[in-house]
């Protein structure tokens, strides 16, 4: 009965139109890392479309005014920054759309994969329920972590989800210093050396600040591992129980509370995906007379959103891992429970 009340109703929203091609890709097991082999190619796209064209094009037309050459000339290669800038901003667009998919497709599987755990146990616990009521563990003991799926995942996508809401709005505020400064060469070029700034620093110490202090990934794994297991740090960290398995028998009848932080974690990272996109949208509709701040705005965006996409991937990945480890702990101990008889005095 539990069972099929887990999976009923699993999956909603933008996930329900996972095409199976996606699914198929992008594993349980290895989709955040080739989701993340992936991104780091198409950032390097996304950088000579917004940084590497515009840039050759825009000393083009430098020369071309040094050296005198004809109105036409010069219109022409203005028109043709404004053709690169609007195709670079549709570029960030779909490759943020594309990203969007393959992190559905990824979520989705683990999401299944979560799933299928706990049915599993459950079924188990369900059936021997009326035994575990009548066992003596005197004497009884286990060690185990004390997991916080639940608490510590949510806190962690909401964390990712709050940065990206900054990167969104700083993209909106030097969109609108283009839309104010345009006639203004001097300050829209100030505002693009703010974008580069912005770009090279923020991700790193957004992860320096939130994620245990170092932006290395090794050592963010650790964080996010030790996060998701009370704050141990290794398998000494374990602690010990004596009698009562109560407790571990309820985290496997209630799992809908670590499945429901699992949807948590999907729902910050589906609405930061909803909100680049909408926010692409209007960089398209700018005026791109003058380009850098639309285009390097664009870049950012990817930028940002791609980067904390794999953070949270690697929140959701490493999650998925512990609630692999929790279940199965438990379930030894409570098998281990039901064989177990109290010495004799």
């Amino acid at each position: 009965m539990l069972a099929s009340m887990l999976m009923e109703s699993a999956f909603g929203g933008t996930l329900n139109d996972v095409s199976p091609e996606i699914l198929r890709k992008y594993t349980h097991d290895n989709g955040a890392t080739l989701i993340a082999m992936e991104s780091a190619e198409d950032l390097r796209d996304v950088f000579v479309d917004t940084v590497y064209t515009m840039e050759t094009l825009d000393f083009q037309l430098q020369v071309a005014a040094m050296e005198g050459a004809s109105e036409s000339v010069t219109e022409a290669i203005t028109d043709k920054v404004k053709e690169k800038a609007n195709l670079a901003v549709q570029t960030v667009r779909t490759k943020l759309k594309s990203l969007w998919e393959k992190v559905k497709g990824f979520f989705k599987n683990v999401k299944t994969y979560i799933l299928s755990i706990f049915q599993n146990a459950v079924k188990f616990v369900k059936a021997n329920q009326s035994a575990l009521k009548k066992l003596d563990l005197t004497g009884f003991k286990y060690d185990a972590f004390e997991y916080t799926i639940d608490t510590e995942g949510k806190k962690m996508a909401e964390t990712i989800q709050k940065e990206a809401n900054g990167i969104i709005e700083f993209v909106t505020q030097m969109a609108k210093q283009q839309e104010s400064n345009k006639a203004n060469s001097t300050k829209v070029d100030q505002t693009s050396t703010q974008y580069d700034s912005y770009k090279e620093d923020r991700y790193n110490k957004f992860v320096e600040r939130e994620f245990g202090g170092s932006k290395e990934e090794s050592d963010v794994t650790k964080y996010v591992w030790a996060k998701l297991r009370g704050g141990a740090q290794n398998e000494s960290d374990k602690k010990v129980f004596t009698g009562s398995i109560d407790s571990l028998v309820d985290a496997i009848i209630g799992s809908n509370g670590v499945i429901k932080a699992f949807d948590n974690m999907w729902t910050s990272q589906d609405r930061m995906f909803t909100n680049a996109m909408s926010k692409c949208k209007e960089l398209e509709r700018l005026d791109t007379s003058v380009y850098p701040l639309t285009v390097k705005g664009a870049g950012n965006l990817y930028s940002g959103i791609s980067k904390l996409s794999s953070l949270y991937n690697k929140v959701i990945g490493n999650a998925k891992t512990a609630v692999s480890e929790m279940v199965g702990d438990y379930m030894k101990v409570i098998r281990k429970a039901l064989r177990y008889k109290p010495a004799k005095d």
